[in-house]
């Protein structure tokens, strides 16, 4: 049956029609206000699959938690207020930080104490303790030690918060760390080995997660922190904030991007010019990637509104590989161009061609089922690029290629011995792949399978440096609270007062070690602190009279605090991070915990009640990288069932059998190699399995097509295999454990494949004799 092949006329067509499509792409890029790049690791998470039963709630929260910042500058074993003053002065310069907070305004304070004391003789002082007698109410003599805090930032707070339930800022840390106190306003934490740290607070005005900004602000800070230990060179400065992650890597990103894109170029651009001897040849190649990669870039943007940037990292190699169908016309051509034209060519390797994208898309479509945002953009830019690599040799290369050279298949002689190989050697055909599978096994015996989001990423040192702070200042950054949520304040605090007692429980049984709560109350409990305080009298001196006028001064027995009025007073602004308001109504309050030894208890303890909700981020993720990690995996098998129903459809049950032992051999061996290099199995190396099916097979398709001559399917594979080898090993080097790992999967699955594919070459119970006409 005579092979179909594409009239002049319709290719002709075809290419001005290809032309027409990639300029309008190009002119529609112009029509997209702003490109936005995301580096937002979150953004890859199935957000409809956290759980959360308030999402906006949950979403409140996170947003003024990650622009928070936190430095600690040490003068060194001597204190020295001025050295942390320079910094701040420093840091109020920066305009992407929208305030930062360092010492207490001396001046404010002692307009505070001098209204309170306004009803007092000026030559006498309050006591530091007040005494009360008849109550025993634990909460009411708290109430009565806050009205003598020398931190209360104004008077204000006085009448916003009639109870005094704002501790002071410090307070907390002071329960956690026996270092920390306060000096000239500032709180200093002195570490074991005597040096003084001084504690300063901030925060930004863009997101974290917003790329530009970021990286100009960190540029920003590390110029002034060289200046700042040039001028100190005995200080130190550390700094603790999501910013700090989220702009690493961005930077490292950038960096792949860059080292990647430069090596890969550079190799499969050398390889070709040595292969094809032919600049033309070398453009051409280029082209078909380019185009691939601009039809796909654009097309992204345009259905995803955005580029995740990790999309063009690995993309900037996988699109390499659409160099590949490049390659098989440009050998054709090279080695047969004095016997056919180049229609004749593209007939000869067009259902060949046009199986192995069917094939390698449909691979690649089967995984766009699964619920990351991310893995389901970066497969739908390679599938884009794929199809547009294609469209451009079909219609464009046979107008293009005119005048390459052609000559005879370079390394003929090693290729011929290697064919002839295989050809007489029986034990070569069973013992290779049979090594092969047994190294295979001895590899998925040492085989582990890790989902643990945080074993994702190695951080660098600079990172690592805010575990220093954390000691410091025992402020552990785990992401684990109960969220206590309801359609008011009434309610959700009714729900707060009832869920306390299982907190509780939870403590006495070990589940977690303490937990923290807001310092406000319910209005009933305010009440019955307020008529308390109002009906108290205190008979015992003088002192107990002044502390009288300081409660009619404050007037408590005529104001309950709300709890939007407290949040709000700028005294109370850090418990903002732990109680928030939507704007039709709805709040919500965090709890978080520490020493968390049963999250699952926890989980339990929370559904038992309405309006209360456990979270803890990483344990969450970690069973969605689970969860989803099994789905990738049954998505791989039936991609795996596709392809063999092509080949079986294609070469005949025997055949069809023999010719899938490569795919699924390298599939098996890419794991071993995982194992081999002391890396673990998670999600992203299962996306690489996929693409060295969907490689791999392409091999198996072309030496499968009779038409082809082995001699230059075997070289054309074997050029095609180096310049993704070329392309892919760059990604072993990657300062990323995922991007490292995916590389070694690609490679190490890609070469097997490459090694075992002449197996499709013989039939079943056919001992093939074949001359070869070069």
């Amino acid at each position: 049956m005579k092979t179909p092949v594409l009239p002049i006329k319709f290719l002709y067509w075809g290419a001005v029609i290809w032309l027409l499509i990639c300029l309008l792409l190009i002119a529609l890029l112009a029509l997209l206000p702003n490109v936005r790049f995301s580096d937002n690791i979150l953004t890859w998470l199935p957000q409809k699959n956290l759980n959360h039963s308030s999402p906006s709630l949950n979403n409140d929260f996170i947003l003024p938690d990650e622009r928070q910042l936190l430095w600690l500058i040490s003068p060194g074993k001597q204190p020295d207020s001025s050295v942390a003053e320079h910094w701040l002065a420093l840091l109020r310069l920066e305009p992407g930080i929208s305030f930062v907070k360092g010492p207490i305004d001396t001046q404010r304070q002692k307009q505070l104490e001098g209204s309170i004391l306004s009803h007092c003789r000026k030559d006498e002082q309050l006591p530091r303790e007040p005494v009360l007698q008849n109550h025993n109410n634990a909460h009411a003599q708290w109430i009565f030690s806050q009205i003598y805090d020398v931190l209360s930032d104004n008077h204000k707070n006085s009448l916003i918060d009639p109870l005094i339930l704002m501790p002071n800022t410090w307070q907390k840390l002071a329960q956690n760390t026996s270092q920390l106190c306060l000096q000239n306003g500032w709180i200093i934490i002195q570490d074991y080995q005597g040096q003084y740290w001084y504690l300063i607070y901030g925060e930004l005005i863009d997101s974290s997660f917003n790329m530009h900004s970021i990286d100009q602000l960190v540029t920003n800070l590390e110029t002034k922190a060289k200046q700042f230990t040039a001028d100190y060179p005995q200080a130190q400065v550390l700094s603790r904030g999501t910013m700090l992650y989220s702009d690493y890597k961005s930077q490292q990103i950038k960096e792949d991007i860059f080292t990647f894109g430069i090596i890969a170029v550079l190799a499969m651009g050398s390889l070709i010019l040595v292969v094809f001897r032919s600049f033309r040849s070398l453009l051409l190649c280029f082209l078909s990637i380019g185009i691939g990669a601009l039809v796909a870039s654009i097309t992204t943007l345009f259905v995803f509104g955005e580029l995740y940037l990790i999309t063009l990292v690995m993309n900037i190699s996988i699109i390499g590989l659409s160099v590949d169908y490049s390659l098989y016309y440009l050998t054709e051509r090279m080695v047969y161009g004095h016997q056919a034209d180049p229609w004749q060519s593209l007939r000869k390797i067009q259902a060949t061609l046009l199986l192995v994208l069917i094939t390698t898309v449909t691979a690649y479509i089967i995984m766009m089922f699964t619920p990351f945002p991310e893995i389901c953009q970066m497969i739908f830019f390679a599938t884009v690029g794929f199809i547009g690599s294609y469209l451009t040799v079909v219609f464009w290369f046979p107008w293009l290629c005119r005048g390459i050279p052609v000559r005879a298949v370079p390394a003929k002689t090693f290729i011929l011995l290697w064919f002839r190989a295989w050809q007489r050697y029986k034990i070569l055909r069973i013992g290779l792949p049979l090594f092969v599978g047994v190294v295979s096994l001895l590899g998925l015996a040492m085989f582990k399978i890790n989902d643990d989001v945080s074993s994702l990423q190695v951080l660098p040192s600079v990172i690592l440096s805010q575990e220093t702070i954390i000691s410091l200042t025992s402020n552990k950054s785990d992401q684990k609270w109960f969220m206590i949520y309801g359609d008011n304040s009434k309610e959700t605090f009714k729900r707060l007062k009832a869920f306390i007692m299982k907190l509780n429980i939870a403590k006495k049984r070990g589940w977690l070690t303490n937990y923290h709560l807001i310092p406000f109350d319910s209005e009933q409990n305010q009440y019955s602190d307020t008529a308390f305080v109002r009906n108290l009298t205190i008979t015992e001196d003088q002192a107990n009279h002044r502390t009288g006028n300081v409660l009619e001064k404050l007037k408590m027995a005529l104001m309950l605090s709300q709890i939007e009025q407290y949040a709000e007073n700028s005294v109370n602004e850090s418990w903002r991070l732990i109680w928030t308001t939507l704007a039709d109504g709805r709040n919500g309050i965090l709890i978080p915990v520490d020493g968390v030894n049963n999250s699952a208890a926890l989980s339990a303890l929370a559904e038992a009640l309405p309006g209360v909700e456990w979270i803890d981020s990483k344990a969450v993720f970690n069973e969605i990288f689970t969860l989803y990690r099994m789905i990738i995996t049954g998505l791989l098998f039936a991609a795996l069932g596709v392809i063999a129903a092509c080949m079986i459809a294609k070469l005949g049950l025997c055949h069809g059998v023999i010719s899938l032992l490569p795919s699924i051999l390298s599939l098996v061996s890419s794991l071993a190699m995982l194992a081999f290099t002391g890396h673990c199995l998670n999600i992203f190396s299962l996306l690489a399995l996929v693409l060295v099916l969907g490689i791999g097979v392409n091999y198996t398709f072309f030496l499968s097509n009779a038409k082809n001559e082995p001699l230059s399917a075997l070289f054309t594979i074997t050029l095609a295999m180096m310049t993704t080898i070329f392309t892919l090993s760059v990604l072993i080097f990657s300062n990323s454990l995922t991007i490292s790992s995916f590389g070694i999967v690609l490679c190490s699955g890609i070469f097997v494949a490459y090694l075992l594919s002449p197996m499709v070459m013989f039939k079943c119970k056919e001992k093939i004799t074949i001359k070869f006409s070069i």
